[in-house]
């Protein structure tokens, strides 16, 4: 069987429920609303970061990062409580209660594809 924890090259290697333990109460409310929300708008989203690390290995993370599909412009229109932050690789920070915040990451293109929008690339 595969070690579904390590990935090769770097890539993201998706877990899904039956391949670990993390039961959604361990996963803060405010994330989980973030989630779930990107989710019902169309977006694909998920947990990331040293919070899944941390939760496999049975710490209760401190914070919880999000990637998605969405674009930083996008989440900032439907989430009125964002901020973007960064000027090379933007992110958004979803303010909640209590001065806590969510950053979520647009999925950046696999660099071993042709970039289509770029005619130079794609015809590599």
């Amino acid at each position: 069987m595969q070690d579904q924890s390590k990935s090769k090259r770097g890539k993201p290697v998706i877990m899904l429920r039956p391949d670990h333990r993390i039961s959604r109460q361990d996963i803060d409310r405010d994330a989980l609303r973030v989630l779930d929300r990107l989710k019902r708008l169309g977006f694909t989203a998920y947990l990331t970061g040293a919070a899944v690390q941390n939760l496999l290995s049975g710490i209760v993370p401190i914070d919880f990062d999000i990637v998605t599909d969405a674009r930083p412009g996008q989440i900032k229109r439907r989430f009125s409580n964002t901020y973007l932050i960064g000027r090379r690789f933007r992110l958004a920070h979803i303010h909640v209660k209590n001065g806590k915040f969510n950053e979520v990451a647009t999925v950046r293109r696999d660099p071993d594809l042709p970039n289509k929008e770029n005619p130079e690339t794609a015809a590599k």
